[in-house]
């Protein structure tokens, strides 16, 4: 891994805007027989044609606990990453300036942690949100990255590990703001520079899926919160490497994911396809349900809500099309849409810095463009 200066989040944090309803064609130009789409009054069409669709549509109003549901849902995927490996830099590092600033009270979180988790009251979501914003700040901290660079060992995925530190943390504070993922700070955003950052750090991460680009020449900026955005479509590609787990049993490699960016009318139209085992025809229609998952115990049923719900508060929607592979085993997979309104006039957004940008979280876009 080639250890560069990390980048701007910004990046993850100002775009989500309108997010789609586009169609799709999975791999480019196949042909339909039965397409089941979902529409906004609920009412349900079905013609005959072989691509299943369904497009998110209806209402659900979050309330406070599930609004903290959803947070919890996009930090538990890393937060054990994140503790172990702060658990282990203290283990490993000999005693130093770091260890007595940060090692005493990351024990105290953590006990507090486990005793509200191994307690009869089944909720830790307060003591489990302080022991994540307490261990982000040790990671982006410039001493630890200074103490942990000379063993190999701790440095080897630490750009992932900042990464995963960064957004948790944004994450975290847009909650106790009362403003999860940024939705009330927008901003212009270059979403083909963000697009570019998250694949980055997709093909850097052994559990995040090989993703291949497809951009135009031009920059695409929206109005949004790259925070809203970097969630939505790390949604779908954590999905897909799940589908392709399901599909090839891990298998590996697996086939890359395509994620793909153009202008369509004034829409950044956004287009993430895998060739994983796909979505059964009877699952398509419910799978922005909340709660609603086809993973079994290894789901909450909360990441496509999550997306739908990041789409509507920028007035956008949201598409996948996807075929079976016990229907089509020689062609199967899905792929999720998003359309967001191509940004126009900027002067309208409200002076001021944004709340969520963070500074040199990932290499320079010159830097990543070459890698990818």
């Amino acid at each position: 891994m080639t250890n560069k200066k990390l980048f701007t989040i910004s990046i993850a944090i100002i775009m989500l805007p309108a997010f789609f309803s586009a169609q799709i064609a999975l791999g480019g130009g196949i042909a339909y027989e039965s397409h089941i789409r979902a529409k906004s009054a609920g009412e349900v069409d079905i013609v005959q044609q072989d691509l299943v669709t369904a497009m998110a549509g209806g209402d659900h109003n979050f309330n406070e606990q599930e609004i903290l549901g959803m947070l919890m849902h996009e930090i538990k995927g890393v937060s054990n990453r994140t503790f172990g490996f702060v658990e282990y830099a203290f283990y490993i590092l000999p005693d130093c300036e770091i260890k007595f600033q940060f090692e005493e009270d990351f024990r105290k979180a953590s006990k507090k942690y486990q005793e509200a988790r191994d307690g009869p009251d089944v909720s830790n979501e307060v003591e489990m949100l302080d022991l994540v914003k307490l261990c982000s700040k040790i990671i982006l901290d410039d001493k630890f990255f200074a103490t942990c660079k000379d063993f190999p060992m701790l440095t080897e995925e630490f750009e992932i590990d900042k990464m995963f530190a960064t957004i948790m943390l944004f994450l975290v504070e847009s909650y106790e703001k009362g403003d999860l993922f940024g939705l009330k700070n927008k901003e212009k955003v270059e979403i083909k520079y963000l697009l570019t950052a998250l694949s980055y750090y997709s093909n850097l991460s052994n559990s995040m899926p090989n993703v291949e680009l497809s951009m135009p020449p031009d920059d695409v900026y929206i109005i949004g919160s790259s925070l809203a955005i970097w969630v939505l479509i790390d949604n779908f590609l954590r999905n897909a490497q799940f589908a392709l787990g399901d599909m090839y049993k891990g298998t590996k490699p697996y086939p890359k994911v395509a994620i793909s960016l153009k202008v369509v009318d004034g829409w950044a139209v956004i287009e993430v396809s895998d060739k994983g085992s796909g979505i059964k025809k009877e699952d398509l229609l419910k799978i922005f349900e909340p709660y609603f998952t086809t993973k079994g115990t290894a789901g909450t049923g909360l990441g496509l809500a999550i997306c739908k719900y990041i789409a509507e508060n920028h007035g956008g929607t949201i598409e996948v099309q996807s075929r079976h592979f016990s229907e089509y085993p020689d062609d199967h997979g899905a792929t999720f849409t998003v359309r967001l309104p191509v940004a126009v006039d900027t002067a309208a957004l409200a002076a001021g810095a944004p709340a969520f940008v963070a500074k040199d979280l990932v290499p320079a876009k010159s830097d990543i463009e070459q890698d990818l």
